[in-house]
């Protein structure tokens, strides 16, 4: 099993991505990690898989040392969040996130979560495509679909990457919502998490989601050459993965 493993910084990415699976923010929701897991690996539609990152959570409700086991033996590509960045540097905010002495983390997950990079690039057929967890290097600032134009400019990170005009699309987490979003040139996804949906309606912005519990749980397959944003429902209960909406680029 251990020789199957490989970080994300080894990962070969492919020439071309056309389709893509999205895991939005995990939150140490291993069971939930797992069904979504399960659902992508198995496509042989799919180029990769990408996670927006955010992997540890409170034992409570997971296994971060799971989740991170999980995300390596799938080869998936994750992005680092601002909670992979709490948890392996500041004591204060590992207590914070449930991850204290009662339920310390493993080497090798802590060794994992220093790995992810902040962003990650791919080529597909609509152009240079950035993974990241927030907006670009910034893990902490979301677009969110409420945002008016006004909070949309004041969005340094976004601005900076709107203006540079070489990205064609993004793929980001951080809000836990849905979301999928043009301006202009540039076309924002949000996975959401396999957590959960924090609250708001659905709108057109690209979020793959999340997994967290409390609302929601979900996963995105993205389509680059048909255009096409498809969500899935994660049932909490069964574990169980169905179709949901889908929304044009």
């Amino acid at each position: 099993m251990e020789q199957e493993k490989q970080a994300t910084a080894t990962l070969s990415p492919p020439a071309l991505l056309r389709r893509v699976g999205v895991i939005g923010d995990v939150h140490g929701h291993s069971s939930l990690l797992d069904a979504a897991l399960q659902f992508l690996s198995p496509r042989t539609d799919l180029d990769a898989l990408v996670c927006t990152g955010d992997i540890p959570g409170d034992a409570r409700h997971g296994d971060t040392d799971c989740c991170c086991r999980l995300l390596e033996e799938h080869r998936v590509f994750v992005v680092r969040g601002n909670h992979d960045r709490w948890a392996v540097e500041n004591e204060h905010e590992r207590v914070l996130l449930g991850l204290s002495d009662q339920w310390p983390l493993s080497k090798d997950s802590i060794a994992y979560l220093k790995s992810l990079p902040a962003t990650l690039e791919f080529d597909t057929p609509l152009g240079p495509l950035l993974v990241c967890h927030g907006t670009g290097e910034d893990d902490q600032t979301g677009v969110y679909p409420g945002d008016t134009r006004a909070v949309l400019e004041s969005n340094d990170p976004l601005h900076a990457l709107y203006g540079e005009g070489r990205i064609r699309v993004m793929i980001a987490g951080h809000t836990h919502q849905r979301m999928v979003r043009t301006l202009d040139h540039l076309h924002i996804v949000n996975a959401a998490a396999v957590a959960c949906e924090r609250d708001g309606s659905l709108s057109m912005r690209v979020s793959p989601g999340t997994v967290l519990r409390h609302k929601n749980p979900c996963l995105a397959i993205v389509d680059f050459e048909t255009r096409r944003v498809q969500y899935y429902n994660i049932a909490r209960s069964k574990l169980t993965v169905t179709e949901a909406e889908s929304y044009l680029l």
